[in-house]
C-alpha cells in the first residue's frame, strides 16, 4: 500500500501554475507492497516481483537477474523526483535483503543523471550520479567505500535510514539488524559521488539466474520550504541541437542544482555542452514564472583524421578508422586484428605489438598507422566473432577489439583446407574466475584440447594465448570449439601449417631433441636413440636410419657438425624406435643433483651428467632418468663398444685409486688394456 502523508496543513487550497508554494513543509511517501503493486521499473535484464517473505511475514518486492544478465547488466529503478522537488532535507528509509552472492547494490541519487541505466556497462556497477549505496560484490559487502565482511550483512534482513542534507551536500545513515540493534552509521558523510539531488532509488546487479535482492518497507520523506516558490529552467539551442545542460548556484558552475528547482529573483548559471561544439556558457536570473532561456552552440573545425594498418614499406593495408568531420579534441578508440587475412582466411601479414587498441586525440588532418609484418609461412586465422553467433563482447585486450561467448555446445569454426601438419593456437579467458571453466576444440569428433580456465580478460594475451603441439589435420575436417558452460570466452584460433623444425648442434657435436610433429630423419645428421648399458658404465646409442618418420614426442640424440639442421615436417605414420631411455623434459624436469642426468660438455666432449638441484632441462630437449646409486659416475657415449667422450668419474667422486673398467666394473689389478683411474683415462701396456 502507498501512503501519502502531510505532516502540516496545506497553506493554500488553490494550485499556482509552475509554483510549489502551496506544500506543506514535509512530505512522505511509503510502500508495504501488501497491495502486489512492484513500484520499481523494470529496465533491463531483470524480473521485479511481488512475494511473500516469510521471515518479514509480509509481502516484499524482489529482483531477479535474468539468464543473461552477465551479457550486460540487471537495473531496475524508481523516480520520486516529483516528490523532492525543492526539497532540502530528504530521508529514504527501507529493509534491504543482499543475496550472498547477488552482487546487487543499492543506490539513491541523481534521477536525471543515473536514468534507467545508472552508467553501467556488463558487470561493473556506476556510481555516476549516486550519492548513497549498498550492496556486494564478490569479495565484500559496501556501505558508501566502507568495505565490511559479507557474511555480517548478507542473507539477513537489514534496516537501512539514510538523510541527506541536499543544500549541505551531506549525507547521514544507520544499518541496523531486523531487530533495530544498529551494525554501521554515519554522521555528515560525503557524497558517494556527485549528484545534485536525492531523486532516484535503483537496484544494479549482474549474476545470471540470481534472486539478487529484496526491498520491503520504502518510505521517502522530502522537507520542503513552502514560503518558496520552485520553477523549471526551461532551455532551447536555437538551431534545434539538444545539448547536456546544467546549472549551477555559482559563477565558477561548482555547486550544481537542478533545473526544476530554481527559486524566484535568483542568478543561475549554466553550461550547455554538445560533442562537436564548444561549450557554451551563460547566465539567467529566475523571474515570475518558469524562465525559457536559449541560446546558440558554436561547431568546432572539422577535419579528416585515419587510422591505417601498413606494412613495413608504409604501404596501406586497410584502414580501421576513418572520419572526415573529426573535431579538435575527438578522442578516436580503434582496435585492430593479430592477423590480417586473405577473403580465404589465409593469413597475410601479422602484428608484433602484444595488445590491440590504440586511443588518441585527433588533430588536424592526421593519420596514425599500426605497423603489421608480412608474414613468412601458411595458416588460417578465424575471429570468434566471425564465426560463432553468440553473445559477443567487447573489450580492448581482444583481438579487433569483440571477442564471443555464450557457446557451451560444439561451434563449427572453419574448415581444414588442406592435409598437412598444424600448430593450433588459440586466445580464451572466462568472464568468472571463481573456479576453473573447461575450453575444448574439437577436430572432427576428435577432442585435441581440453584446458582449465581461469583467467580473466586482462591476461587473455598472456596466459590465455596457448600453442598446442603439432599434430595432423587431414582436408576437410572441420575445428570445432566450445565451453563447459556460458562464461568461457573465445578470441581467436590460429592453425599454423608445420613445414619442419630446425635443431642447433654445438661444438661437441650432439643435442637433444624432442619433435613436436612428425618429423623426417634427414641424410646430413645422425639421429640416435639411447640407452644405458647393463653396467650403467655408458649410454649406447642406436641409428635410426635416415629418412624414417620419427613420432612428435620422442626424444632423440642428434649427431653433426656443429651448426643448424632442418627436420621436415610429417603427415606420415611415424616408424616405432626402441632402445630408448630418454625422456622427454617438461615444465617440471629440474636436477637434483642425483637422478636426472643431462647431455652437457666435459672437456669438449658430450656426456651425460648429474643435473644440479633447481635446474631445469630447457623444453624440447631431452633427460635420462637413473637411481641415485649411479650419481657417482657420468656417462660417455658408445657405439658398439668403442666409447666417445670422457670416460672419466664425475667430479663429485672421490678418486680412491682403483681401477675401473670401461663398464664401470671395479679391478684391483689392471691388465692390459683402457682404464679408468683416479678420475682419469690411463692406457695400460
Amino acid at each position: 500500500m502507498k501512503q501519502n502523508l502531510l505532516k502540516t496543513m496545506l497553506v493554500s487550497t488553490a494550485l499556482v501554475a509552475g509554483t510549489m508554494g502551496v506544500w506543506a513543509d514535509e512530505v512522505t511517501q511509503k510502500y508495504d507492497f501488501e497491495d502486489g503493486v512492484a513500484l520499481f521499473s523494470a529496465d533491463s535484464r531483470v524480473t521485479v516481483a511481488v512475494e511473500d517473505d516469510a521471515d518479514l511475514k509480509s509481502k516484499v518486492v524482489s529482483f531477479t537477474a535474468a539468464r543473461n544478465a552477465q551479457n550486460g547488466y540487471s537495473f531496475a529503478h524508481h523516480d520520486f523526483s516529483s516528490l523532492v522537488k525543492g526539497a532540502k532535507k530528504v530521508t529514504v528509509s527501507f529493509d534491504f535483503w543482499n543475496t550472498n552472492g547477488g552482487r546487487s547494490i543499492v543506490s539513491l541519487g541523481d534521477a536525471e543523471t543515473r536514468g534507467a541505466t545508472g552508467g553501467s556497462s556488463k558487470v561493473t556497477y556506476n556510481g555516476t550520479g549516486a550519492l548513497f549505496r549498498i550492496g556486494s560484490d564478490k569479495n565484500y559487502f559496501y556501505v558508501n567505500n566502507k568495505a565490511l565482511a559479507l557474511a555480517s550483512y548478507c542473507g539477513k534482513w537489514l534496516k537501512v535510514s539514510v538523510t541527506v542534507d541536499v543544500v549541505g551536500k551531506k549525507l547521514s545513515y544507520t544499518i541496523a539488524d531486523k531487530e533495530g540493534n544498529e551494525l554501521y552509521s554515519q554522521v555528515d558523510a560525503d557524497y558517494y559521488n556527485s549528484a545534485s539531488s536525492c531523486s532516484q532509488i535503483d537496484v544494479f546487479g549482474y549474476i545470471n539466474n540470481s534472486k539478487m535482492a529484496m526491498i520491503d518497507n520504502l518510505s521517502i520523506t522530502a522537507e520542503i520550504d513552502a514560503s518558496v516558490n520552485y520553477y523549471s529552467a526551461n532551455f532551447s539551442e536555437e538551431t534545434g541541437l539538444t545539448p547536456d545542460v546544467k546549472v549551477f548556484s555559482d559563477a565558477d558552475c561548482l555547486n550544481e542544482v537542478p533545473a526544476n528547482s530554481v527559486q524566484e529573483n535568483t542568478k543561475y548559471y549554466y553550461v550547455a555542452t554538445l560533442a562537436g561544439y564548444e561549450d557554451y556558457k551563460g547566465e539567467f536570473t529566475v523571474a515570475s514564472e518558469n524562465p525559457s532561456v536559449s541560446f546558440t552552440m558554436v561547431k568546432k573545425p572539422v577535419f579528416a583524421y585515419k587510422v591505417n594498418l601498413v606494412d613495413e614499406a608504409n604501404n596501406v593495408l586497410k584502414t580501421v578508422y576513418e572520419n572526415d568531420e573529426a573535431y579538435e579534441g575527438l578522442e578516436v578508440n580503434y582496435s585492430y586484428p593479430k592477423y590480417l587475412t586473405d577473403e580465404n582466411g589465409k593469413v597475410t601479414y601479422v602484428c608484433s605489438l602484444s595488445s590491440f587498441n590504440g586511443s588518441v586525440n585527433a588533430h588536424k588532418d592526421a593519420v596514425t598507422s599500426v605497423k603489421y609484418n608480412e608474414y613468412k609461412g601458411t595458416a588460417y586465422f578465424v575471429e570468434a566473432e566471425n564465426a560463432i553467433n553468440k553473445a559477443k563482447v567487447e573489450n580492448a585486450n581482444y583481438s579487433s577489439g569483440a571477442a564471443m561467448r555464450g557457446f557451451n555446445t560444439n561451434m563449427d569454426l572453419f574448415t581444414v583446407p588442406e592435409t598437412a601438419v598444424y600448430r593450433l593456437s588459440y586466445a580464451v579467458c572466462s568472464n568468472n574466475v571463481n573456479e576453473p571453466r573447461q575450453f575444448f576444440v574439437s577436430a572432427g569428433d576428435e577432442e585435441i584440447v581440453n584446458k582449465d580456465v581461469n583467467w580473466s580478460v586482462n591476461k587473455v594475451t598472456t596466459d590465455g594465448t596457448m600453442t598446442e603441439a603439432a599434430m595432423t589435420f587431414n582436408e576437410g575436417t572441420v575445428i570445432k570449439a566450445k565451453g563447459s558452460d556460458t562464461n568461457i570466452i573465445l578470441d581467436y584460433i590460429l592453425l599454423e601449417k608445420v613445414t619442419s623444425e630446425d635443431v642447433a648442434v654445438s661444438a661437441i657435436k650432439f643435442a637433444t631433441y624432442v619433435p613436436t610433429c612428425n618429423v623426417v630423419a634427414p641424410a646430413d645428421v645422425k639421429v640416435y636413440t639411447a640407452k644405458v648399458n647393463e653396467a650403467k658404465s655408458a649410454v649406447v646409442l642406436t641409428e635410426v636410419s635416415a629418412g624414417s618418420v620419427i613420432a612428435k614426442g620422442t626424444p632423440v640424440l642428434v649427431g653433426a657438425e656443429e651448426g643448424s639442421y632442418t627436420f621436415a615436417a610429417s603427415a606420415d605414420e611415424a616408424t616405432t624406435v626402441a632402445d630408448n631411455d630418454l625422456k622427454a623434459a617438461t615444465a617440471d624436469t629440474k636436477g637434483d643433483g642425483a637422478t636426472i642426468y643431462a647431455l652437457v660438455e666435459q672437456d669438449g666432449k658430450a656426456v651425460f651428467a648429474p643435473l644440479k638441484e633447481g635446474v631445469a632441462v630447457s623444453l624440447g630437449h631431452a633427460y635420462l632418468e637413473l637411481p641415485a646409486a649411479s650419481a657417482t659416475r657420468f656417462y660417455s657415449i658408445q657405439f658398439g663398444g668403442e666409447t666417445t667422450g670422457i670416460n672419466e668419474v664425475n667430479a663429485a667422486a672421490k678418486a680412491d685409486g682403483a681401477y675401473y673398467t670401461l663398464q664401470g666394473v671395479k679391478t684391483s689389478k689392471a691388465a692390459k688394456g683402457i682404464y679408468i683411474h683416479n678420475g682419469k683415462k690411463v692406457v695400460i701396456k
